[in-house]
């Protein structure tokens, strides 16, 4: 913490903090998937197809999350499935069944499969 000396005392300066390089935020897990909200984000969670934050308790400044740093790449993958037309239901079982790869192997384009 970097501090600044004004006349006799010394005042500590609050210097932002970057996040450890193996987490991402909120924001950037959220902007990944095409910039959904936290609340979408939070039910994809529920139905497994994100890994559940880390919560981190900030004081004054509330509870802030740290995601995997591979989350972001599992929320673009997860906003791509849903654009093709599969479902949270459907990506939730891939998941489940590949275990923690970051971004499962994608199924066939549902696109092709209609015609």
């Amino acid at each position: 913490m970097a501090s600044l000396r004004l006349g006799a005392g010394t005042i500590a300066a609050r210097m932002p903090r970057k996040l450890n390089s193996t987490f991402a935020s909120t924001a950037q897990v959220a902007e990944a998937a095409g910039g959904v909200t936290r609340h979408t984000l939070r039910r994809w969670c529920d139905k497994r197809v994100l890994p559940e934050p880390t919560r981190i308790g900030v004081a004054r400044a509330g509870t802030h999350n740290r995601w995997p740093d591979w989350a972001v790449a599992r929320a673009a993958w997860v906003r791509g499935m849903l654009d093709q037309g599969f479902t949270l239901d459907e990506l939730a079982e891939r998941v489940r069944l590949l275990g923690e790869a970051p971004v499962p192997a994608a199924p066939a384009s549902r696109a092709k499969s209609d015609e």
